[in-house]
């Protein structure tokens, strides 16, 4: 993935490191090792500042993605975690895990803020809706959830797929969800009736 000014890459490897690495040098600038499984994503704040690692370790973690220094360890989920992203502020992370649910951070201190619980199978992805109100989630139960980012309540199961949902991304103005399944389809979704719009 590359910062948001586009200077830097973050990667991650089944190697149990991410590596942070100079665009234009292609020079790695600095490898974040602690995981103690292989790294399964990766993701900078928007400000470029920090990068997000996801772990089959169970836990994520944060990182100074100038110099790759670790600064906070976010354990709390009982399986593998496929992914954390930062919302539009760089002020929360949110993370998706094998153990059926996700979970919201707090970045400063790396505190767990609350977990979203529904999910009869593992969460694939977790993403914030452009103004961090809301969270959508997509999940091996064949549905993606949208789930209110400041209380943990569900708003909206979005269902339909008929197989595991792998991602779930809104549109830039929030109205709309785009999902992505192994049922061989894309959809889209009106994101506040959870209405399907087209499948693709």
């Amino acid at each position: 993935m590359f910062s948001a000014d586009g200077v830097r890459i973050v990667t991650a490897s089944r190697d149990n490191t991410a590596g942070l690495w100079d665009r234009a040098s292609a020079e790695r600038v600095a490898v974040l090792r602690e995981h103690a499984s292989f790294v399964t994503g990766a993701a900078f704040s928007p400000n470029g500042t920090l990068a997000a690692t996801a772990s089959a370790d169970h836990t994520a973690r944060l990182w100074d993605a100038k110099i790759g220094g670790e600064l906070a360890v976010l354990a709390g989920h009982t399986s593998f975690v496929s992914g954390a992203v930062f919302d539009a502020e760089g002020k929360r992370t949110v993370t998706a895990s094998g153990d059926r649910t996700a979970r919201l951070w707090d970045v400063i201190g790396g505190t767990e803020i609350l977990a979203f619980q529904g999910h009869a199978a593992e969460v694939n992805s977790a993403t914030f809706s452009p103004d961090g109100a809301c969270v959508v989630t997509a999940s091996a139960d064949h549905t993606a959830r949208l789930w209110d980012a400041m209380t943990g309540v569900l708003r909206v199961e979005l269902k339909g797929h008929t197989s595991f949902v792998n991602s779930a991304a809104f549109s830039p103005d929030g109205t709309c969800v785009a999902t992505a399944s192994a049922d061989h389809t894309a959809r889209l979704w009106n994101a506040a009736s959870g209405a399907e719009l087209v499948v693709f």
